[in-house]
């Protein structure tokens, strides 16, 4: 814990839910409907949102690319080239998240905001830039 206080060692890790900036921007408890919570329907900036983290040090993404620009039975393969910039080795989870696009599912009269489907996690030492691939079957960009 040290360690990690005095920066000679670098904390890792994403939030698994979305904090609000006050309570006043959630639904009413006794509304059932998803619109207004979680990170998938949220309309509003978060104070902080899912899946954000914090490091000692700085990650770049280059090359940023997929396999094919067509969703095929397989799904499509994602890839980047994530480098550390920072001066302290660092862990990094490289997330990929699936939007679905339309005017809304029948119904509800709205889409989910990005749904994350896929991380791929990374250990660089400063300067070190590793290839993160992550894999989205078909089933990932449905509903």
């Amino acid at each position: 814990m040290a360690e990690i206080l005095f920066g000679d060692r670098c904390p890792e890790g994403k939030l698994p839910v979305t904090f609000y900036h006050s309570s006043e921007e959630l639904p009413d408890f006794a509304d059932y409907h998803m619109k207004g919570r979680t990170y998938r329907y949220m309309e509003q900036e978060a104070l902080y949102p899912f899946g954000y983290g914090l490091s000692y040090t700085d990650f770049t993404y280059e090359n940023v690319c997929s396999d094919s620009a067509v969703l095929s039975k397989e799904g499509i393969t994602l890839g980047a080239t994530v480098k550390n910039t920072g001066k302290v080795a660092g862990g990094e989870t490289v997330q990929a998240y699936v939007k679905i696009c339309g005017d809304g599912t029948p119904g509800s009269g709205i889409l989910p905001n990005v749904q994350l489907k896929g991380i791929c996690k990374l250990h660089l030492s400063p300067g070190e830039a590793k290839e993160a691939v992550i894999h989205l079957p078909a089933e990932a960009f449905g509903l």
